[in-house]
């Protein structure tokens, strides 16, 4: 009998509970398992899962994807990874390489000089009237002094000579000189070089024919016309050894021209 109660009295609620509309939709909305399980998850699209990676909108170009230590793939090419780049390099600086001055750069500094009026001094020890232009009277040795000048700018139109100034003094007390004019020079075979100087002399000797002994040069008139002749070698760019061969003479302007030649060797330097 009690069993007959229960069964009846489940029925009754059963029948109950599924007559009733709201009953059914609220058993309908809680327990819809089916579309919990359906939705995807509020974030799926920007982290992606290990089985299903997040979508990358696409812009034309294919997307980079970064691979440890192999660099950047971009689509089908392979760009490689940007090396680091010290802020300071520890790379020596390259060194200098000095520029070697070329034949006209060497030419214009040796005609300037070091940078005053002056550009040469040469002191030297000359056979007084040796010949051989001339016949031979006098004696002696002469000392030789001559001071050249860096060339101004105004006498490249004639290829640059020095100025100059110089003096031939007798030791035994016959002819002497002084001398004005302008001197050229050019080297050759490296460190040879040659020249001659063109100028004027004025000079202590006989002027008038007759006056003089005859161990005397009559040179006819004073000042005189003078022209040297010199060869020599420079041992850098200050030193250098030369020998001279000097001529003093009137070109026959005046009454008697005997003429005058000494020739020696001297020392140059350069300042």
């Amino acid at each position: 009998m009690r069993n007959k109660t229960t069964t009846g009295m489940a029925l009754l609620a059963l029948s109950i509970f599924l007559t009733t509309p709201a009953g059914a939709a609220s058993v309908s909305s809680i327990y819809d398992m089916n579309r919990m399980l359906s939705e995807p998850h509020p974030l799926a699209h920007q982290y992606g899962t290990r089985w299903k990676p997040a979508v990358v909108p696409q812009t034309g170009a294919a997307p980079a994807v970064m691979t440890p230590n192999l660099g950047v793939d971009q689509g089908s090419r392979k760009v490689a990874a940007p090396q680091s780049v010290p802020m300071y390099s520890t790379k020596p600086a390259p060194r200098a390489i000095p520029v070697k001055a070329t034949a006209s750069q060497s030419t214009s500094h040796r005609r300037s000089g070091g940078g005053g009026i002056f550009n040469e001094i040469k002191l030297g020890a000359l056979a007084h009237d040796l010949g051989p232009f001339s016949s031979q009277k006098e004696e002696g040795v002469d000392g030789h002094v001559e001071l050249r000048f860096n060339s101004p700018e105004f006498l490249k139109y004639i290829w640059s000579p020095y100025p100059h100034i110089g003096a031939d003094i007798s030791s035994v007390g016959d002819t002497s000189s002084i001398w004005i004019g302008l001197a050229w020079e050019w080297d050759f075979w490296k460190k040879y070089f040659a020249g001659f100087s063109l100028g004027g002399a004025l000079h202590n000797g006989v002027t008038k024919q007759g006056e003089g002994q005859e161990d005397e040069k009559e040179l006819g008139c004073s000042p005189l016309f003078r022209l040297g002749i010199n060869f020599g070698y420079r041992f850098n760019e200050r030193h250098s050894v030369d020998l001279l061969l000097d001529h003093i003479s009137n070109a026959k302007i005046c009454d008697t021209n005997e003429g005058l030649e000494n020739f020696g060797i001297r020392y140059g330097y350069r300042f």
